[in-house]
């Protein structure tokens, strides 16, 4: 059985889902799993769990995609809550610690990105609105 074979991506899928979980998918949970979609298209396991936005992993975001974050709500003792995940909190002005991972995110003009995508070496220097 070969990597690409979809017998195999479901296999790692039900193994990813029971170490998370532990307990085995149901029927339903294959309907609405973008793991499992992200699997059958051919794209590898990322090495940690990505963030969340809305409830729903967003692998975009992890794979250093900027995307633009519709909430953003700030507690006083520095957790951020972003697009209704409270799974962030502030280093600095631009820099954000996205805790289950560890990876640091840039977030200026309601725009997030990995701090170790290029393009986002250069935003973080520029000036907020240029």
């Amino acid at each position: 059985m070969s990597k690409a074979d979809p017998a195999h991506l479901v296999a790692v899928w039900m193994e990813t889902w029971y170490q998370r979980f532990g307990a085995y998918p149901h029927p339903i949970d294959a309907d609405h799993s973008l793991l499992l979609r992200r699997l059958l298209a051919g794209k590898p396991l990322l090495p940690k769990a990505p963030p969340k936005r809305f409830n729903s992993p967003a692998y975009d975001l992890a794979e250093g995609v900027p995307v633009t974050v519709i909430e953003i709500i700030e507690r006083n003792d520095g957790q951020l809550v972003i697009d209704e995940a409270a799974e962030w909190r502030r280093i600095d002005d631009q820099h954000i610690l996205h805790v289950p991972s560890s990876d640091v995110y840039i977030l200026q003009d309601k725009v997030l990105v990995r701090a170790d995508t290029p393009d986002s070496v250069q935003k973080s220097k520029s000036p907020v609105g240029v």
